[in-house]
Protein backbone atom coordinates (compact mmCIF):
# COMPACT_ATOMS: atom_id res chain seq x y z
CA UNK A 1 0.00 0.00 0.00
CA UNK A 2 0.77 3.29 -0.98
CA UNK A 3 0.11 6.98 0.07
CA UNK A 4 0.20 9.59 -2.28
CA UNK A 5 0.33 13.02 -0.84
CA UNK A 6 -0.04 15.74 -3.28
CA UNK A 7 1.48 19.27 -2.55
CA UNK A 8 0.23 22.33 -4.04
CA UNK A 9 1.21 26.01 -4.55
CA UNK A 10 0.25 29.68 -5.70
CA UNK A 11 3.31 30.59 -5.88
CA UNK A 12 6.17 30.24 -8.67
CA UNK A 13 9.58 32.06 -9.32
CA UNK A 14 13.09 31.63 -10.59
CA UNK A 15 14.39 30.34 -7.55
CA UNK A 16 11.77 27.29 -8.30
CA UNK A 17 13.77 27.04 -11.80
CA UNK A 18 11.10 28.51 -13.66
CA UNK A 19 12.49 29.61 -16.83
CA UNK A 20 11.63 30.33 -20.91
CA UNK A 21 14.26 29.51 -23.28
CA UNK A 22 14.23 32.06 -26.12
CA UNK A 23 13.76 30.25 -29.80
CA UNK A 24 16.42 29.89 -31.92
CA UNK A 25 14.51 31.60 -34.75
CA UNK A 26 10.47 32.94 -34.92
CA UNK A 27 8.48 34.47 -31.85
CA UNK A 28 7.35 32.47 -29.09
CA UNK A 29 4.26 34.27 -27.21
CA UNK A 30 4.33 33.78 -23.43
CA UNK A 31 1.06 34.31 -21.65
CA UNK A 32 2.69 34.16 -17.94
CA UNK A 33 -0.17 33.04 -15.35
CA UNK A 34 -1.24 35.37 -12.29
CA UNK A 35 0.71 32.87 -9.87
CA UNK A 36 4.19 33.74 -11.62
CA UNK A 37 6.22 36.60 -9.48
CA UNK A 38 9.18 35.94 -11.37
CA UNK A 39 11.06 33.69 -14.19
CA UNK A 40 14.31 33.27 -15.49
CA UNK A 41 15.40 33.57 -19.60
CA UNK A 42 17.83 32.03 -21.19
CA UNK A 43 18.77 32.21 -24.98
CA UNK A 44 18.60 29.05 -26.83
CA UNK A 45 21.10 27.07 -25.55
CA UNK A 46 19.29 26.98 -22.26
CA UNK A 47 20.71 27.92 -18.67
CA UNK A 48 24.35 26.13 -19.06
CA UNK A 49 24.51 25.88 -23.35
CA UNK A 50 26.08 28.28 -25.81
CA UNK A 51 23.65 30.19 -28.09
CA UNK A 52 23.16 28.82 -31.70
CA UNK A 53 24.74 30.72 -34.40
CA UNK A 54 23.21 32.85 -36.75
CA UNK A 55 19.93 32.71 -33.52
CA UNK A 56 17.33 34.90 -34.15
CA UNK A 57 14.20 34.53 -32.04
CA UNK A 58 11.85 37.00 -30.08
CA UNK A 59 9.82 35.92 -27.12
CA UNK A 60 6.78 38.07 -26.26
CA UNK A 61 5.78 38.17 -22.85
CA UNK A 62 2.38 39.06 -21.48
CA UNK A 63 1.63 39.98 -17.63
CA UNK A 64 -1.39 39.66 -16.07
CA UNK A 65 -3.71 42.75 -16.26
CA UNK A 66 -2.07 45.61 -13.78
CA UNK A 67 1.53 44.16 -13.51
CA UNK A 68 4.50 45.15 -15.31
CA UNK A 69 7.64 43.23 -16.11
CA UNK A 70 11.29 44.19 -14.47
CA UNK A 71 13.94 42.79 -16.04
CA UNK A 72 17.67 42.28 -14.34
CA UNK A 73 20.48 39.90 -15.34
CA UNK A 74 23.31 39.16 -17.63
CA UNK A 75 24.28 39.04 -21.37
CA UNK A 76 27.62 37.35 -22.96
CA UNK A 77 27.95 37.64 -26.60
CA UNK A 78 30.34 38.59 -29.37
CA UNK A 79 30.14 41.67 -31.41
CA UNK A 80 27.50 41.48 -34.15
CA UNK A 81 25.27 40.11 -31.52
CA UNK A 82 22.18 42.19 -30.25
CA UNK A 83 19.83 41.99 -27.67
CA UNK A 84 16.88 44.40 -28.36
CA UNK A 85 13.57 44.50 -25.22
CA UNK A 86 10.98 46.58 -26.61
CA UNK A 87 7.77 47.92 -24.33
CA UNK A 88 4.44 46.46 -26.12
CA UNK A 89 6.06 44.05 -29.89
CA UNK A 90 8.61 44.71 -31.28
CA UNK A 91 6.74 47.84 -33.62
CA UNK A 92 6.73 49.80 -29.72
CA UNK A 93 9.12 51.58 -28.35
CA UNK A 94 12.88 49.83 -27.38
CA UNK A 95 13.92 49.78 -23.77
CA UNK A 96 17.32 48.51 -24.96
CA UNK A 97 19.41 48.25 -28.29
CA UNK A 98 22.55 46.70 -27.61
CA UNK A 99 25.38 45.71 -30.17
CA UNK A 100 28.22 46.94 -28.44
CA UNK A 101 31.37 44.96 -28.98
CA UNK A 102 31.18 44.37 -24.91
CA UNK A 103 31.29 40.81 -24.32
CA UNK A 104 30.23 40.51 -20.54
CA UNK A 105 27.75 43.25 -19.74
CA UNK A 106 24.75 43.92 -17.04
CA UNK A 107 21.06 44.45 -18.17
CA UNK A 108 18.50 46.10 -16.54
CA UNK A 109 16.57 47.12 -14.66
CA UNK A 110 14.47 47.85 -17.45
CA UNK A 111 10.88 48.11 -16.89
CA UNK A 112 7.61 47.86 -19.15
CA UNK A 113 5.05 50.48 -18.83
CA UNK A 114 2.56 47.89 -19.70
CA UNK A 115 2.14 44.30 -19.38
CA UNK A 116 3.64 43.25 -22.83
CA UNK A 117 7.22 43.29 -23.51
CA UNK A 118 9.20 41.40 -25.94
CA UNK A 119 13.01 40.45 -26.35
CA UNK A 120 14.83 40.14 -29.18
CA UNK A 121 18.08 38.03 -29.28
CA UNK A 122 20.13 38.21 -32.74
CA UNK A 123 23.27 35.77 -32.76
CA UNK A 124 24.51 37.45 -35.82
CA UNK A 125 28.26 36.36 -35.39
CA UNK A 126 29.76 33.34 -36.54
CA UNK A 127 30.96 32.29 -32.92
CA UNK A 128 28.35 31.30 -29.90
CA UNK A 129 28.76 32.70 -26.70
CA UNK A 130 27.12 31.79 -22.87
CA UNK A 131 24.39 34.37 -24.14
CA UNK A 132 21.34 35.29 -21.75
CA UNK A 133 20.89 34.93 -18.00
CA UNK A 134 18.29 37.36 -17.17
CA UNK A 135 15.74 37.44 -14.41
CA UNK A 136 12.21 38.85 -15.23
CA UNK A 137 10.10 39.90 -12.36
CA UNK A 138 6.40 40.59 -13.03
CA UNK A 139 5.37 43.39 -10.49
CA UNK A 140 3.10 46.26 -9.87
CA UNK A 141 3.75 49.38 -11.42
CA UNK A 142 6.41 51.47 -10.29
CA UNK A 143 5.29 54.73 -8.22
CA UNK A 144 7.00 57.76 -9.31
CA UNK A 145 8.72 59.61 -6.32
CA UNK A 146 9.60 63.03 -6.08
CA UNK A 147 13.10 64.78 -5.87
CA UNK A 148 14.11 67.05 -2.91
CA UNK A 149 17.32 67.90 -2.76
CA UNK A 150 18.46 69.00 0.59
CA UNK A 151 20.76 71.82 1.42
CA UNK A 152 24.39 71.19 2.13
CA UNK A 153 27.62 73.53 3.35
CA UNK A 154 30.11 74.44 0.28
CA UNK A 155 27.91 74.35 -2.39
CA UNK A 156 24.29 73.16 -4.26
CA UNK A 157 23.57 70.48 -6.22
CA UNK A 158 20.74 70.79 -9.19
CA UNK A 159 18.63 68.11 -10.49
CA UNK A 160 17.25 68.00 -13.82
CA UNK A 161 14.29 66.23 -12.61
CA UNK A 162 11.44 67.01 -9.64
CA UNK A 163 10.72 63.05 -9.88
CA UNK A 164 11.41 59.58 -10.71
CA UNK A 165 10.75 55.97 -11.45
CA UNK A 166 12.29 52.99 -10.52
CA UNK A 167 15.46 52.40 -12.84
CA UNK A 168 15.13 56.07 -14.10
CA UNK A 169 18.71 57.57 -15.00
CA UNK A 170 18.83 61.67 -12.97
CA UNK A 171 20.87 64.39 -13.79
CA UNK A 172 22.40 66.23 -11.47
CA UNK A 173 25.20 69.29 -11.66
CA UNK A 174 27.41 70.18 -8.26
CA UNK A 175 27.72 73.86 -7.78
CA UNK A 176 30.86 74.02 -5.20
CA UNK A 177 31.72 76.92 -3.19
CA UNK A 178 35.39 78.38 -3.76
CA UNK A 179 37.65 75.66 -1.73
CA UNK A 180 34.64 72.59 -1.60
CA UNK A 181 34.73 69.97 -4.06
CA UNK A 182 31.31 67.23 -3.89
CA UNK A 183 32.53 64.37 -2.05
CA UNK A 184 29.62 62.10 -2.04
CA UNK A 185 26.00 61.97 -2.60
CA UNK A 186 23.54 60.60 -0.08
CA UNK A 187 20.17 59.30 -1.30
CA UNK A 188 16.94 58.51 1.32
CA UNK A 189 13.95 57.38 0.81
CA UNK A 190 10.82 58.92 2.81
CA UNK A 191 11.76 57.31 6.14
CA UNK A 192 15.15 58.15 6.10
CA UNK A 193 16.53 54.75 4.92
CA UNK A 194 19.57 55.07 2.51
CA UNK A 195 18.88 53.73 -1.13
Amino acid sequence: DITVAPVFTDKLSSDDNLHIDMPRKGVVKAVIPTVVSSFKVYDDGGQNGLYSVKANGILEMKAPAGKVFLVNGTMTKKYGDYLRIYDGDTSKTQLLDDYEERRDYPVGPIISKGNVMAIWFDGDSEEAWDGLDLTVSVINPPIKHSITVAEAEGGSLDCYSDEALLGDTIYMYPNTQEGYILDSIRVEDSRGNVV
